[in-house]
């Protein structure tokens, strides 16, 4: 199951040690703050559902999940990886669906705060550019 959103409250503070955010500022942290909502998951919960429209992406900070395309295991994620990002970005269905492994903290960017965070960010935008480069050679290698 997955518990829905909650603001938080203590902004940059709790995303500093977030990998994916490495290398921001605080103005930049506190940004993000602003745009993400916090979103705990349980372990077994659906994240993300192959085939189904993305409305939202998740930056993982605790916990871990598994990546399936059809019924093959494609991947672990872990913290500071992003997922859901593809649908957003392309404007399909999605591409995989992502399990919970174990208990997972995550920040939650609906399609709207998610452009702007790419927008307001060239570096945000960057790290998605890697991310999905990266996720094309694995697919290639497979």
């Amino acid at each position: 199951m997955v518990r829905r959103r909650e603001r938080a409250v203590d902004g940059a503070a709790r995303l500093r040690g977030v990998e994916f955010f490495a290398g921001f500022s605080e103005d930049e942290l506190d940004r993000v703050s602003r745009l993400a909502d916090d979103l705990q998951a349980e372990s077994g919960a659906l994240l993300t559902e192959q085939g189904r429209v993305g409305q939202e992406c998740f930056v993982i900070v605790d916990g871990q999940a598994s990546v399936y395309v059809g019924d093959d295991f494609v991947a672990t994620v872990g913290p500071g990886t992003m997922v859901g990002e593809m649908a957003l970005l392309e404007h399909r269905p999605r591409a995989a669906t992502v399990v919970a492994d174990t208990p997972m903290r995550m920040l939650a960017f609906d399609t709207k705060r998610f452009r702007t965070l790419l927008d307001e960010m060239p570096k945000a935008g960057e790290r998605v550019n890697a991310l999905l480069a990266a996720r094309i050679r694995a697919n290639r290698a497979r």
